[in-house]
């Protein structure tokens, strides 16, 4: 099962069963020390599997190779969850597809026959915004867990309808027309009311 843990729930999971973690956001940097103090000139990317060493208050120590060198240091804990072996999916969807889509991995190139058909459900990791052109998620295929991106007009976040935003955005703009013209109408008439009163 893909875990999404916090340090606070590592105490559920018998240590000596949590041989690495991974990272649940867009990246990570490697601190020198267990707090946000410094850190190495590289990051840590979404999903690479990273050896766990031992945990301290909020960080994770691990060790990572970085250009064929090993490199010990922190992790925060926020920013991390327990990488197991049999992940078979992911518990926090929090998005579906709404048209059947290909999926493209980070670089831009395509998974090769990996297809997401409507319904299936997916987790935005980045977040969701209507305006960009592809969005960033993770998903469960053939009991693998892959990370990549689809086209945003293929996928709805859980209890969004695309419509009402599409709709919002409409109305939104239109408002802004609007409030523009007023302030246009409204700044005719106090330059008759001025220029009267030069009268």
């Amino acid at each position: 099962m893909f875990a999404l843990l916090s340090l606070s729930s590592v105490n559920s999971v018998s240590f000596a069963d949590i041989e690495y973690i991974t990272i649940n956001t867009s990246y990570s940097y490697l601190y020198k020390t267990a707090n946000y103090s410094e850190h190495y000139d590289f990051k840590i990317n979404s999903g690479e599997k990273i050896q766990l060493i031992e945990t301290i208050d909020n960080f994770y120590k691990v060790t990572y190779k970085f250009e064929e060198l090993d490199y010990i240091g922190y992790i925060p804990a926020e920013l991390a969850s327990i990488y197991t072996n049999d992940q078979t999916e992911i518990p926090v969807y929090n998005g579906r597809i709404i048209k059947d889509t290909e999926v493209y991995k980070l670089d831009g190139s395509i998974y090769e026959g990996i297809v997401l058909l409507s319904d299936t459900q997916i987790y935005l990791y980045e977040g969701f915004n209507a305006d960009n052109e592809f969005t960033n998620i993770k998903f469960s295929y053939n009991n693998q867990i892959y990370i990549g991106q689809v086209k945003t007009i293929n996928l709805s976040p859980n209890g969004v309808n695309k419509v009402v935003i599409i709709a919002c955005s409409i109305i939104a703009a239109i408002v802004g027309i609007i409030l523009i013209l007023l302030g246009f109408k409204s700044k005719k008439k106090w330059h008759k009311i001025l220029k009267n009163k030069k009268k």
